[in-house]
């Protein structure tokens, strides 16, 4: 499991991603869950390329965690996290999973 923190600043939007690998390291391309405990600061929209997109739903400040979660053929489940700060602004495999890595993209 990794946990990550992002500063979204005044931006409005940011693309979030997962790179899921087995415990050996390979590259898996399981699908990973992404949610949110609190939809008042960012709501998570999935776009049809199959990406997902974190959207600032106030201009106030605050933070907010988005969780992915993979969960493996056999029931057991993966995870990682993404702390989201947002600033005051104007702008509203080859194996089982066993780390999900949520990388922030280019904020908009």
């Amino acid at each position: 499991m990794t946990d990550s923190s992002f500063d979204l600043g005044t931006y409005t939007q940011v693309p979030i991603s997962a790179i899921v690998t087995d415990a050996s390291g390979n590259v898996l391309s399981d699908k990973t869950v992404f949610t949110t405990p609190d939809s008042s600061v960012v709501t998570l929209q999935d776009q049809a390329d199959g990406t997902t997109v974190a959207v600032r739903v106030s201009s106030g400040s605050g933070t907010v965690t988005v969780t992915g979660t993979v969960t493996n053929a056999d029931g057991t489940t993966a995870s990682g996290t993404l702390t989201l700060s947002l600033s005051s602004g104007s702008g509203t495999g080859t194996g089982a999973a066993a780390n999900v890595e949520l990388v922030a993209g280019i904020p908009s």
